[in-house]
């Protein structure tokens, strides 16, 4: 009898997995099975839900990364708009806040709302006098402490311009809301004789002061009778101004919103 080779059973194995694999559904080889098994087959297992499992907690991974850089993140991806704080620039003695504003249909429109240093106020209880630092300006100092050079050149893009009226919090709402009323006619008045030759004039008159209000997390006192006024750097076609100003006004930090005054009257002059 022929003595058996060395190694043929290992072939005769070799044979017998091969023959079987011809049974594997696709044709697959015991070999390439158990490769599989033995591999990344469990990633496809139960359905592709190990696949799954693995992307979602990859996505989890970005998402916690990207929230914690960027802590508005979450907020705005589930629709949620958090207060932020504008980063003001100076126009000599004025304080600037660059705003952006859609209104109801989504329409954009960018404005500077600018209001002087606390150092001016309107005069408590007149409408058509500010004061610097308690004392009343004169007419022949107006034009230069109120809209020098630096307004002027800053004003310049904006084809509309809103003077804004405001009042304190001390008496009635009707009596504020109409001296706020007057305080805004008088500042257009001013606007329009200094700065604002071939642009529309609006009159925007936010009534009184509210100190309890979302917009006010901090009680300042300083909105109650500030000299105010704001240009329409750009818009689109059609915009509507008044609905593009609220929404800039609202949900920031460092503005008072238009809660924080018992009205919002829009009202163009020319």
């Amino acid at each position: 009898m022929a003595q058996e080779k060395s190694g043929s059973g290992k072939q005769d194995e070799r044979d017998r997995r091969k023959a079987a694999g011809a049974m594997l559904p696709g044709g697959a080889s015991a070999d390439s099975d158990e490769r599989r098994r033995r591999g990344g087959g469990w990633l496809l297992g139960g359905g592709g839900t190990n696949l799954i499992g693995l992307l979602l907690i990859a996505c989890l991974g970005i998402v916690t990364t990207i929230a914690i850089g960027q802590k508005e993140f979450l907020p705005h991806l589930f629709g949620i708009d958090l207060p932020v704080e504008v980063k003001t620039i100076r126009w000599g003695n004025s304080v600037v806040f660059p705003l952006e504003g859609k209104d109801k249909s989504g329409k954009e429109a960018t404005f500077d709302f600018v209001t002087k240093t606390k150092d001016y106020t309107w005069v408590r209880g007149a409408a058509n006098q500010v004061a610097f630092n308690g004392q009343p300006i004169g007419p022949a100092d107006l034009q230069a402490q109120l809209f020098g050079p630096e307004v002027a050149t800053g004003l310049a893009p904006s084809a509309d311009l809103i003077a804004v009226g405001v009042a304190s919090q001390e008496g009635s709402v009707a009596e504020e809301n109409a001296r706020a009323e007057q305080r805004g006619k008088t500042a257009a008045d001013w606007m329009d004789k200094t700065v604002g030759a071939g642009k529309h004039i609006w009159v925007l008159n936010l009534g009184q002061f509210k100190s309890a209000c979302s917009g006010n997390t901090t009680a300042d006192t300083s909105w109650e009778r500030p000299f105010v006024f704001v240009g329409a750097r750009k818009q689109a076609a059609g915009v509507n101004l008044g609905e593009a100003l609220v929404n800039a006004m609202n949900n920031k930090t460092n503005l008072p919103s238009t809660d924080c005054y018992s009205t919002y009257q829009l009202a163009k002059l020319h």
